[in-house]
């Protein structure tokens, strides 16, 4: 078992209800359970917390944008010169996110996605127009 497996194990173990489309899973029928031995969810959750240990981190939740976007920007981040990337299920990205001890709000109650206390000044750095 590798560490990011360990890691995921005792994220999911904290947040039980997080899955693989986030926060509130049975808002979208059955349950998909994040598989913490997985290649691609470790591939996802490595990418994720290398990602947002580039981030600034703010007081509170910025509801400037949500999780889901994020999780888009890692996926871009990643992408190499033949446009392949990593993919980062949303729960994946949490995952990270709580690991790394970021501040997660959900956007709305029942919400998949959340907010985070990451500073917007911080994303200018990925010159990415998801965040303008």
């Amino acid at each position: 078992m590798t560490q990011t497996t360990r890691t995921i194990r005792e994220v999911l173990q904290d947040h039980p209800t997080l899955d693989m489309n986030g926060l509130a899973p049975f808002k979208r029928g059955e349950p998909s359970p994040i598989d913490p031995e997985n290649e691609g969810n470790i591939k996802g959750f490595e990418a994720a917390v290398a990602w947002l240990s580039l981030v600034e981190r703010t007081t509170t939740p910025r509801p400037t944008f949500d999780s889901y976007r994020y999780k888009h920007a890692v996926e871009s981040w990643t992408a190499d010169n033949e446009g392949n990337r990593t993919y980062v299920a949303p729960g994946v990205f949490l995952a990270a996110a709580y690991h790394l001890g970021f501040m997660v709000q959900e956007t709305e109650h029942g919400s998949c996605s959340a907010y985070l206390n990451i500073s917007k000044r911080s994303l200018k750095q990925f010159n990415s127009r998801r965040f303008e």
